[in-house]
């Protein structure tokens, strides 16, 4: 196995870009600057750079066994990349993703390279992902946990900064058990997919935002007792209760009236999409366009909320564990 040095470009929002340069776990997120090519995109960029074991590519004859490990060892880099961009996400609660973008049915991904650390090229940092040369360290600013909020009150705009917590939370969550990881790491991409759709599909988004509890909860024992029939009942599933259960284990117990209220009505709404409004029997379906201002004011208050509490529920969990 020979020792890799990956970077990937990475996209935040336009006024949320990294502040900084910072280095967690063998992770180094730098900030890029805009190019003409990206001043019309609704996004500033970022380079994600670390290292990591793969195949010898270049320590081989035939053309096609180095483009076989080639792929091999992108392959391998990619989930690497992907899965600490969902956990910063998770993290600092502002969307972010590696480089991506779709036009019909085609997308386009990238750039990403990767390099025998002895062979790398410092240059393609400026040439290839056009990283501020001039960036400072960044400063991590302090967060008390949980951190969340009712009011409804729009995101504000400031530059993307970590919070305190992150150097010391990623620590644990990669040191998690593999189960345990797997589980969070689902409930990060669902987080990461959430925020991705909050503006154009907003149902799909509060879609993404119960599964990102459920993901949490898929080995959660519950009595399976339906008390209509006084008596077990293997279609009874408590899945309400166990989505409940996650917001009083790790933020409150027990909840508030009106919290509890809100995610019971919340829960309830998703069979509601699942069942009408994404099969076209819905007052909100689809991308949102032309859609009475109401209701999508409505739904993006209910977006808002559920996103600051399932935030703050997940970080308190790996906090707790």
């Amino acid at each position: 196995m020979k020792k890799y040095h990956a970077v990937f470009s990475g996209e935040t929002g336009f006024f949320n870009e990294l502040d900084g340069i910072y280095e967690i776990e063998g992770y180094i997120l730098t900030p890029c600057l805009r190019t003409k090519k990206d001043q019309h995109r609704a996004c500033a960029k970022f380079a994600l750079a670390f290292d990591f074991y793969g195949l010898d590519e270049k320590g081989v004859a035939a053309s096609s066994e180095r483009e076989r490990r080639h792929w091999i060892n992108m392959a391998k880099s990619i989930p690497i990349a992907k899965e600490f961009v969902a956990w910063l996400v998770l993290a600092t609660g502002k969307w972010a993703r590696l480089s991506s973008g779709s036009y019909g049915p085609a997308s386009t991904f990238g750039p990403s390279i990767h390099e025998p650390i002895k062979d790398f090229d410092k240059s393609v940092m400026e040439t290839i992902f056009h990283v501020d040369k001039n960036a400072k360290k960044g400063e991590f600013f302090e967060v008390k946990r949980p951190s969340f909020s009712l009011d409804g009150s729009p995101i504000e705009f400031r530059t993307l900064q970590l919070p305190s917590d992150f150097p010391r939370l990623t620590k644990k969550m990669f040191s998690l058990r593999k189960k345990e990881r797997e589980e969070f790491l689902n409930a990060c991409f669902s987080y990461q997919f959430a925020l991705e759709n909050w503006g154009s599909y907003p149902t799909v988004s509060i879609l993404s935002l119960v599964s990102a509890v459920e993901s949490m909860m898929t080995d959660e024992y519950t009595s399976s007792f339906c008390k209509d029939a006084n008596r077990q009942c293997r279609l009874k599933k408590d899945v309400m209760k166990k989505f409940r259960a996650f917001f009083e284990r790790n933020l409150q117990f027990p909840l508030p009236r009106e919290l509890k209220s809100f995610l019971n009505s919340v829960y309830s709404k998703r069979s509601t999409y699942v069942h009408k409004a994404l099969l076209g029997k819905g007052g909100v379906r689809g991308i949102q366009f032309g859609v009475h201002y109401e209701k999508v004011f409505q739904l993006r208050t209910e977006q808002r909320k559920l996103i600051t509490l399932v935030n703050a529920a997940l970080m308190g969990w790996l906090e707790r564990i």
